[in-house]
């Protein structure tokens, strides 16, 4: 298991890092604020992770942390515990950490038990309170796939 702190520093040490995949727990959470916010700001204008995986998350606080150091995502892909509530945390994401994420293609969320009731809510809420205009949304086993920006 790795610290945040350590997580920092690795991320420092490796400019050219493209991809990352991080498994959660909640350690890596408690430790967040171990660095000082300027070198955090630093960290996220020096990264060029794109493509992120994050598994076993519990909480948006832990898709927070990771996205304030991968300015240039494009691809993230977030597997849920039961303890994310999903809505909130699509709101979250474009709404709330929206400068986060400008470059961002792909979402997928990695939720058990999607249905197509849950992917017609979701479809809802963002053409309702238009969280998103251009889009695609498909459904493949436990997965929901957002692509953005299709025409």
């Amino acid at each position: 298991m790795v610290s945040s702190c350590v997580l920092i520093e690795l991320l420092e040490n490796l400019h050219n890092l493209d991809s990352l995949t991080i498994s959660y727990s909640s350690r890596l959470l408690k430790s967040h604020g171990c660095s000082q916010k300027s070198k955090h700001h630093n960290l996220s204008t020096t990264t060029n992770i794109t493509k992120v995986n994050m598994c076993h998350v519990t909480k948006i606080e832990q898709v927070d942390f990771l996205l304030t150091f991968c300015s240039y995502i494009q691809h993230l892909q977030i597997e849920c515990t039961n303890d994310i509530e999903l809505l909130s945390l699509i709101r979250f994401i474009f709404i709330e950490k929206n400068a986060y994420v400008k470059d961002l293609v792909s979402l997928c969320l990695w939720i058990e038990k999607v249905n197509y009731d849950m992917i017609q809510i979701v479809q809802t809420i963002i053409d309702d309170e238009q969280i998103l205009h251009q889009y695609r949304i498909e459904h493949i086993n436990d997965k929901i796939y957002l692509k953005l920006n299709v025409l």
